[in-house]
């Protein structure tokens, strides 16, 4: 696992943090839950940690971002004060 933060680079200053890891990636109902931002009792997530920062996140004006390529890599990035 690698964790990586970046401090503010640009105009908006944002600032950016990478978690990666080479397991076996997130399953493509977890990755829709947090695209969407919407469940229902057919489409939801296994657990509560990945949504839970993903509702932190977009309530602090922030953006997330998941990829699964050999593992899975989150991308946070939340506005400086």
């Amino acid at each position: 696992m690698a964790v990586d933060v970046a401090l503010p680079t640009t105009a908006e200053g944002r600032v950016s943090i990478r978690i990666a890891d080479d397991g076996p990636g997130l399953p493509p109902v977890e990755r829709r839950v947090l695209r969407t931002a919407e469940e229902t009792q057919l489409t939801h997530s296994t657990g509560l940690g990945l949504w839970l920062t993903n509702w932190i996140v977009r309530a602090s004006s922030g953006r997330i971002d998941v990829a699964s390529d050999d593992g899975a890599t989150v991308v946070i990035e939340l506005p400086t004060p």
